[in-house]
């Protein structure tokens, strides 16, 4: 699967449940699938990349919070905590 074409399922909303691509990045802003997704708010119930970082270091738990869609249960775990405050 190529970064396009998991975007357009993100998009589109229809990301299958067995989805592994999240870290495919855009060869030029270097954001991830999962950036994009979090953006979008769409990222799994289950999703646990959330320190994956596009090439300026923000991290896709950064993006989902700055779009309102960090899940209500999320529990920062001790490296996460790191990055968030580190890498603001």
């Amino acid at each position: 699967m190529t970064y396009e074409e998991a975007i357009k399922l993100v998009k589109e909303n229809k990301i299958p449940k067995d989805f592994n691509y999240w870290e495919l990045k855009d060869k030029y802003s270097g954001r991830t699938v999962a950036h994009v997704a979090a953006r979008y708010g769409c990222l799994p119930a289950d999703f646990d990349q959330w320190d994956l970082a596009d090439e300026d270091g923000q991290t896709v738990a950064h993006v989902a919070a700055a779009w309102g869609h960090l899940p209500e249960d999320f529990k920062i775990l001790k490296h996460c905590l790191r990055i968030l405050i580190v890498g603001s």
